[in-house]
């Protein structure tokens, strides 16, 4: 048996990117896994019997979009294998244990309007709160396009951005936290704290400051960009 050039450990979607860049380069790669389905939090599984399928986690691709990976289709998964993507509208619909509803719609002023039945302040805040992660996106994606370690920090990039103290100490506040100072109805508090929690990560564990701008901004944009593949392709 032929020695391979690199061996991963773990059959994740990120391990299997990883190959896929390798082989793509001209290396030969081993996976290894301790589970017998490859794919990590991206697989399709019958959990709950043979004839139904369950998406492990992996129907909200919205930040692997502006990964390379698909923004420039680096190893042809639109190009050659037919994935394309799904934004449904409405984004979400949310009911509260009161019997009220929100419903958030792609288009940002009727998610708005819908904001606004319970607080015209917290509309404004929403809104507000949208624009100033478009201030960071320029930052967070510089900061992820290296390897660790090869290129400039999250933390030092914030230290010459003009609010960047703003944004350091959001990012050490817990989730909860952010959206109780930013809101005040219950009802919308609940509508970000439910978006905040999309990741299963604890909104009032310190550190999580950044979900309720990283995790809502997106899907505002480009709602849960479910993949669709093209079978025939």
């Amino acid at each position: 048996m032929a020695l391979a050039d690199f061996v991963i450990a773990g059959a994740g979607h990120n391990s299997l990117i990883t190959a896929c860049y390798l082989s793509k380069a001209g290396y030969s790669c081993v996976i290894v896994d301790a589970r017998p389905i490859p794919g990590g939090g991206a697989t399709t599984e019958n959990i709950l019997g043979p004839d139904y399928a369950i998406d492990t986690c992996s129907t909200g691709h919205t930040l692997i979009l502006q990964n390379p990976i698909i923004r420039l289709d680096e190893l042809g998964l639109m190009e050659k294998h037919g994935l394309s993507y799904l934004h449904p509208d409405p984004v979400a619909h949310v009911a509260l244990p009161d019997g009220e509803q929100i419903t958030m719609s792609l288009d940002v002023d009727k998610t708005i309007q819908e904001l606004s039945r319970y607080s015209e302040e917290d509309a404004e805040n929403y809104l507000r709160l949208l624009n100033e992660f478009d201030e960071l996106r320029s930052v967070l994606g510089k900061s992820r396009s290296y390897p660790i370690g090869m290129g400039p920090s999250l933390k030092d990039l914030l230290k010459e951005h003009p609010r960047g103290g703003i944004w350091a100490r959001r990012m050490v506040m817990s989730a909860r936290d952010i959206i109780k100072h930013e809101f005040k109805s219950p009802h919308v508090r609940a509508l970000m704290g439910w978006m905040s929690f999309q990741t299963a990560v604890p909104i009032d564990q310190p550190g999580t400051g950044m979900l309720p701008y990283q995790i809502t901004a997106p899907r505002q944009a480009r709602s849960w960009s479910i993949p669709k593949v093209d079978p025939g392709v």
